[in-house]
C-alpha cells in the first residue's frame, strides 16, 4: 500500500488501469514529464501492489501494442472433496483420450486449495493412473462432443456417420440434435429423425463412435424437446420409442427406485409402492426382471405417437 503513496502520478496511473485503460509507457513519460525508466519503476510497483492485495487483478504488458493493462485474475481453488470426485468422473467417462488425459488431470490437481489436500489428491491421481484402462477408441471425443453441443444449443439438424456395433458397419443418420447425455460412462448424442419425431421416439449414438458430424440447418420439422424431461427419460442404455411403465414395488424402501428413476411417481399402497414412469427404450424391462419378486403387476405401454394433424 505504501507504494501508491510515494507520488500522485502512480495514483493517477492506478486509476487509469482500474478504469480499463491501456497505457503506454512512452505517452505516460511525456504526459508527466519524466523518463520512461521512472514510469517503468511505477509499473513494477503497481504490479507488486496488485499481486500483494486481494489478487483480483494482474498487470499485463502487450509487446505487440506496447501498452500495460489490467487483467482480471480468476483463481479457482477446490478442496479435495470436490476435486477428487471431479477427477474420478474425468477418468471414468472416457471423454479424453489417454495421451491427453494425464496432462489434463495434473492441471486439475494444481487447483487444490491446501497443501495437504494437494498431496492427497496427487496420491489419488497416481493410483488412478496405475489402474487406468484406456478405452478401445482413440478418436478425439471432445471435438465431437463440442460439435454435438453446438447443434443442440442452436437446434440444428446434423449429418452423422458412425460405427454401429450391432451390425459391425458404418451408418449414416440425419438427426435433429436434442441433447448430449452421459450414460454408463459414455457420452451419447440424442436426436430424432423425421420418422422419430412423428413416432415420438429418439435415437442415441455413442459420441466416441462418431466418425464425422456435420452441422446442417434449422427447419420447421424440428421438434424441440424439453431438456430436463428428455434427460430424465434417458435412464437406460440405448434409446427407441417412449414407453409408459407401471408396476408395484414390494421392497422395504422406495429409495432404490427413486435413485434409478428420480422422475417416477410413487404412491404407497397396501400391496407396496405403485410406480409410474415414462422412459425411452426397452432397457427398463431388463432392469425390472432383475428385481425379481420385488416387483409385480408390470405393464409397459408405448406412448401414443403424434398423428399427422397433431404434429
Amino acid at each position: 500500500m505504501s507504494h501508491l503513496g510515494k507520488n500522485p502520478r502512480i495514483l493517477w496511473i492506478h486509476n487509469m488501469l482500474i478504469n480499463g485503460e491501456r497505457v503506454s509507457k512512452e505517452k505516460l513519460a511525456v504526459q508527466y514529464g519524466v523518463t520512461q525508466k521512472s514510469i517503468q519503476r511505477d509499473m513494477e510497483d503497481l504490479k507488486e501492489f496488485f499481486k500483494q492485495t486481494d489478487g483480483n487483478y494482474q498487470l499485463q504488458y502487450s509487446k505487440k501494442e506496447k501498452v500495460y493493462y489490467l487483467e482480471r485474475a480468476y483463481s479457482l481453488k477446490l478442496p479435495k472433496y470436490e476435486l477428487i470426485p471431479l477427477l474420478k468422473t474425468v477418468f471414468e467417462s472416457g471423454a479424453i483420450v489417454p495421451h491427453r488425459l494425464f496432462e489434463v488431470a495434473e492441471k486439475l490437481v494444481s487447483v487444490a486449495a491446501e497443501i495437504q489436500d494437494k498431496e492427497e489428491v496427487k496420491r489419488f491421481l497416481e493410483k488412478e493412473i496405475e489402474c487406468y484402462q484406456a478405452p478401445s477408441y482413440q478418436n478425439q471425443v471432445g471435438k465431437m462432443l463440442c460439435l454435438a453441443e453446438n447443434a443442440v444449443q442452436n437446434k440444428l439438424w446434423v449429418d452423422v456417420v458412425y460405427y454401429d456395433a450391432e451390425t459391425a458397419s458404418k451408418r449414416r443418420e440425419i438427426l435433429a440434435a436434442q441433447a448430449v447425455v452421459l450414460r454408463e460412462r459414455r457420452f451419447f448424442l440424442v436426436g430424432q429423425t423425421k420418422a422419430n419425431i412423428t413416432n415420438k421416439a429418439v435415437s442415441a449414438i455413442r459420441i466416441d463412435r462418431i466418425e464425422s458430424l456435420e452441422l446442417l440447418y434449422r427447419q420447421c420439422l424440428y421438434e424441440n424437446m424439453e431438456q430436463n424431461e428428455l434427460r430424465q427419460k434417458m435412464v437406460f442404455f440405448g434409446a427407441g420409442d417412449e414407453y409408459r411403465i407401471s408396476f408395484v414395488y414390494h421392497g422395504a424402501s422406495i429409495l432404490p427406485i427413486k435413485e434409478k428413476l428420480p422422475h417416477a411417481v410413487c404412491e404407497k399402497t397396501k400391496e407396496g409402492w405403485q410406480v409410474e414412469v415414462c422412459v425411452y427404450g426397452k432397457g427398463i424391462g431388463v432392469w425390472l426382471r432383475g428385481l425379481g419378486k420385488k416387483v409385480s403387476k408390470i405393464t409397459i405401454k408405448k406412448v401414443k405417437a403424434f398423428s399427422e394433424t397433431e404434429h
